[in-house]
């Protein structure tokens, strides 16, 4: 009972952290189109979607993990930056309860 409580907590959290992750990077994307268009070009005009042979986006998520938007010196690109990879370790850590309660649930169940 307990364990289907945790785990039924940890995956509603991990998709309220996945669609923050998603949020903010569309935000990232409208905030270099906007203060930063010649970046935003130089990029490839990137949106989050999902489409087979377009690396753009591929390539836009290299520049915001490798750090090189800090040299663009914006304070929001930054903030935005920090959500992003603060709701990323959350889904982490929750995935990662999630599968534990589950597989302690799997052995106590087999005993």
């Amino acid at each position: 009972m307990l364990a289907g409580i945790i785990f039924t907590i940890s995956a509603f959290i991990f998709l309220v952290a996945m669609l923050k992750q998603l949020f903010e990077t569309n935000a990232f994307f409208r905030r270099l189109e906007q203060a930063h268009p010649e970046k935003y070009i130089e990029l490839g005009s990137p949106k989050w979607h999902i489409q087979f042979g377009d690396t753009t986006f591929r390539d836009a998520m290299k520049y915001i993990r490798s750090g090189e938007f800090e040299a663009l010196d914006d304070a929001i690109l930054s903030q935005h930056y920090r959500s992003m990879r603060s709701a990323e370790r959350l889904a982490y850590v929750v995935a990662a309860v999630a599968i534990t309660v589950t597989i302690v649930q799997a052995i106590q169940d087999s005993l």
